[in-house]
């Protein structure tokens, strides 16, 4: 400030009002193309990259960015990231659901978006990195398979690929997974086409976790799995973290297997209502998934 603060009270105010400017100033809500996403920078420059934090079904970008609590992330490491919201949720691949369209060209929207957001110079280039939740990580996999010219890295929680997928246009990137074994809505063990869901619906078949991590990491060009540590710092979660890297990579692939995790985001709270908690499964706070992620994209942030 330029000027001598008489009353601390005033000084308070004054201080308050500036701080509330530029917390709205870094985070933007916006639309494109008809639907809404919120945009976060960590300040007016140009940030030094950008990622893409996709939701889960039912999901919009502005309740996942503040469930996620990236947003403290994006700052630590000066990067943008992009909440948007799909239609329902995000046509990833799976067969028609109540909530997600499954005609919505969302590797084209999101593409047209990230291509939008550059012209303006909102991020400092088109290609990004992508982080995904459940639908939002199996919208993930689907963008480095169909458009991997604009994505520099993955990181998928709580999901499994798909026995249709098809992966035509691949180039590694540094991978990351965080997969519960006791997820009960996209099942650790994977499920066969048509099988019926919690709630009775049909579903698309998945790879089991294992199968899923095997074909990542024939892409990524990887050689051999190795354990690398076993982590239960926090004994009242009821869960032991598993972390898996491969050796001889083109790009680094890690695994988190999360022992009695559910379908959940690693590190964040809980769900605070019990029947969620009943449905969705164990949260890990054995590590937090967005630290993981972006120590593996980015680096120390220090």
């Amino acid at each position: 400030m330029y000027f001598r603060c008489y009353s601390l009270l005033f000084c308070l105010a004054v201080s308050i009002i500036v701080f509330t400017q530029e917390t709205k100033a870094k985070t933007e809500q916006k639309a494109f193309e008809g639907r809404p996403f919120t945009l976060t920078r960590p300040d007016a420059t140009v940030s030094r990259a950008t990622v893409v934090l996709l939701h889960g079904a039912r999901g919009s970008g502005e309740s996942v960015r503040k469930s996620s609590e990236f947003d403290a992330w994006a700052k630590l490491y000066q990067v943008a990231v992009v909440y948007p919201t799909g239609l329902g949720g995000w046509n990833d691949g799976r067969v028609p659901t109540k909530f997600i369209s499954t005609t919505a060209d969302d590797v084209g929207y999101l593409t047209r978006l990230l291509v939008h957001l550059h012209n303006k110079g909102l991020i400092p280039e088109v290609a990004v990195y992508f982080m995904g939740f459940s639908n939002g990580g199996g919208m993930t996999m689907r963008m480095a398979c169909e458009q991997s010219n604009v994505v520099k890295g993955i990181s998928i929680i709580a999901t499994k690929e798909f026995l249709k997928t098809s992966c035509p246009s691949f180039s590694p990137v540094p991978i990351v997974f965080f997969l519960g074994t006791n997820d009960r809505l996209a099942p650790h063990n994977g499920n066969a086409e048509g099988r019926t869901n919690l709630f009775g619906q049909p579903q698309s078949g998945r790879y089991s976790a294992k199968q899923t991590i095997e074909r990542w990491s024939k892409r990524n060009g990887c050689s051999t799995e190795t354990l690398n540590r076993e982590l239960d710092v926090d004994q009242t979660d009821g869960t032991l973290v598993l972390h898996k890297s491969f050796q001889g990579c083109i790009a680094p692939l890690e695994y988190y297997e999360i022992k009695n995790g559910g379908h959940t985001w690693p590190g964040i709270k809980p769900a605070k209502r019990r029947i969620a908690r009943r449905i969705l499964g164990k949260t890990s706070q054995e590590i937090n998934a967005n630290e993981v992620t972006m120590r593996l994209w980015f680096g120390s942030s220090h």
